[in-house]
């Protein structure tokens, strides 16, 4: 009979007095158990003078049959001087004993050693009275491992009464929330749910728990240090008897970390449908510019010099070009990869270049500081994105400026390293070594609301009419495409500052700017062009500038009227122009087949496509170029006559 358990044993317990004598503090008060108890009558010096029939199911096997002598011989050698050990104590201190034993194999006993006494109170006899307690004591190491599971869980474990005043909080509830557990014991629930918002989440799961309902929601905690983080939270009632609540269950978890990423993937599920959109609106918006610059340009060379209509006309040539602006935007937003081949350039050539143009139309005394610390500003990149990024950045610098009298628009350039850990903005940035630019102003500056939605497309400060919203998203977007980064830095009445972090491209000694000069046109040829468009205002127009570039045309408006035209000429025309206005193969179809009746014919496409989408066109039906539109008739002119002259 072993005597180590995981409950109270002799050895690690001390021993207690009858009921109605002291109890010890070592053994917990309990209720009376329904298992049967066998009792066992035992002299002074260890007689068995009276068994229950029960004992038998205690003993080792070989010690059941016959007469059982002394209480100490019917166990094994240990366990028979336990025994001895245990009696004696009691005849000694003539008060009961009651100690929890381990039985073999796997059984666990309750024992009460209650001292008989005669009428003049003298010991006579002990009574053993031996209860199994093997199902009290499996239940015992069950509740302490679920104690135990439950402290050291990972959540925030609250079980409160039937009021929402908290019992029980474990570990983790003391780490999410700064209060220790005795600072909480006591406290009403509801305490920790600050602000209007909050307290009307927990309002609706108190409403949910009345009706017996498990509620589930998240909230945003603040802790004891004044911190936030965002907690999932589950709650549910914990029923007693006869149907009664008793108290709740609330069980916390700590969702920042995941609250981010959903908002991070919301926030990339939007722009990807904003991006669809704008392509789409971009697509038709390139569609309908292209007549009206075109009609413009025409009505302009019909004019006199010194016509009174041709400011007009010009104004609608520079609006159509603000438009077709913001159609790059739009095309912009849509673009999930970097589309041209990255180049070299110096990016402080590209700066000067900004605030070469920006300069005439600066308000009177604002002040430019332009300070190049970067001992080389050479870097790897689309020249042309990268311009519209320091255009964005400057426009606004100088448009939250516009209403004061004087200002400082200071542009810095200057070296910088990325480490591990470094740049706490976006801590995806890889190491290396960067160049970053800085646009400050001393305009108005920015609240923490405004600044955490500048980012967003439509988002605009500007007054009405005067800003589209899509600048700094645009913005945002070319850098990242760049593998480089933004941030912003904003205080009321003190201005604003965006840091942009582009990667530095590999120093090559003499790499020139990425500012070339134009090559010179090659003269214009005598051709003719066989022109294959299926929208009749795009065809009217190009048709008259082809002629008023002195090119002859052959206009037809389908499929099948190119591929006959060409059929019965198959050397009657130079260049073959094909417009792919709307969606769909046929335009991809049709150059092919053209290429099919004539290999060696130069095959121009008309695209209001992403230019990636329109690459991808270009290379399935093996024309020579894609001219994008809206286009002029210098646009025009230069890819024909440079197609022209690679085909001769």
């Amino acid at each position: 009979m072993g005597k180590n358990t995981d409950g109270p044993t002799p050895e690690n317990m001390a021993s207690s007095t009858d009921a109605q004598t002291r109890p010890s503090r070592a053994v917990p008060a309990c209720d009376p158990s329904s298992e049967p108890e066998d009792v066992v009558i035992v002299a002074p010096d260890g007689t068995v003078l009276a068994v229950d029939p029960g004992l038998a199911g205690w003993l080792p096997a070989d010690r059941k049959a016959g007469r059982y002598g002394s209480l100490s011989t019917c166990f094994e050698d240990d366990d028979g001087e336990f025994w001895r050990g245990a009696v004696a104590e009691v005849l000694l201190s003539r008060t009961s004993r009651r100690y929890r034993l381990a039985l073999p194999p796997d059984r666990v006993a309750d024992a009460r050693l209650v001292p008989l006494l005669d009428a003049a109170g003298k010991v006579t006899a002990v009574a053993v009275r031996l209860r199994d307690a093997s199902r009290e004591q499996r239940a015992f190491r069950q509740c302490h491992k679920l104690a135990a599971a439950i402290e050291q869980a990972m959540e925030a474990v609250i079980v409160t009464d039937d009021r929402f005043r908290i019992e029980y909080v474990n570990q983790a509830f003391e780490a999410m929330t700064g209060v220790s557990q005795g600072q909480a014991r006591g406290r009403g629930l509801k305490t920790f749910y600050k602000g209007s918002r909050q307290a009307r989440k927990f309002e609706r799961g108190a409403a949910a728990l009345e009706r017996g309902d498990v509620w589930k929601g998240r909230f945003l905690l603040v802790d004891a240090a004044g911190d936030t983080r965002m907690c999932d939270q589950t709650i549910s009632p914990v029923w007693g008897k006869h149907g009664l609540v008793e108290g709740y269950a609330f069980v916390w978890r700590d969702s920042t970390e995941v609250s981010g990423l959903e908002k991070q993937l919301r926030h990339a599920q939007k722009m990807e449908v904003i991006g669809t959109l704008a392509s789409g609106i971009a697509h038709d918006l390139r569609n309908i510019l292209g007549p009206i610059i075109l009609h413009a340009e025409l009505c302009l060379e019909r004019l006199e010099a010194g016509d009174p209509q041709a400011e007009s006309l010009r104004e609608i040539v520079e609006a159509v070009g603000r438009a077709r602006a913001l159609g790059e935007q739009l095309l912009s937003l849509g673009r999930s990869v970097e589309s041209d081949t990255p180049v070299r350039f110096r990016l402080s050539t590209l700066v000067k270049e900004c605030l070469k143009f920006l300069a005439p139309g600066l308000p009177p005394g604002l002040s430019i500081r332009l300070r190049i610390e970067a001992a080389r500003s050479e870097m790897r990149g689309d020249p042309t994105r990268g311009h519209q990024v320091i255009m964005n950045l400057l426009t606004n610098a100088i448009e939250a400026m516009k209403d004061q009298e004087g200002g400082l628009l200071t542009v810095r350039i200057e070296d910088a390293v990325v480490t591990e850990g470094d740049w706490s903005e976006e801590s995806s940035l890889p190491p290396g070594a960067y160049l970053r630019l800085c646009v400050s102003d001393t305009g108005q500056g920015m609240t923490s609301d405004v600044m955490k939605r500048i980012f967003e497309p439509f988002f605009s400060t500007k007054r009405e009419g005067h800003g589209t919203g899509l600048g700094l998203t645009v913005a945002r977007h070319i850098v990242t495409q760049m593998r480089g980064a933004i941030s912003v830095e904003s205080h009321p009445g003190l201005g604003t500052s965006f840091r942009v972090l582009f990667p530095k491209g590999p120093t090559v000694a003499g790499t020139p700017d990425a500012s070339v000069p134009a090559r010179e046109l090659p003269p214009r040829p005598q051709a003719r062009i066989l022109f294959a468009g299926d929208d009749p205002e795009m065809v009217h127009c190009t048709t008259m500038a082809l002629a008023r570039l002195g090119y002859a045309v052959k206009t037809s408006t389908g499929r099948g009227e190119a591929r006959r035209a060409l059929s019965e000429d198959p050397r009657g025309f130079d260049l073959a122009l094909v417009d792919l206005s709307r969606p769909g193969q046929d335009g991809i179809l049709l150059a092919r087949e053209l290429l099919e009746l004539r290999p060696d014919l130069p095959v121009v496409m008309l695209s209001s496509h992403d230019e990636a989408l329109a690459g991808d066109m270009l290379r399935a039906c093996g024309g020579r170029r894609v001219l994008a539109k809206p286009f002029c008739f210098e646009e025009l002119d230069r890819v024909i006559r440079e197609v022209l002259f690679v085909a001769v």
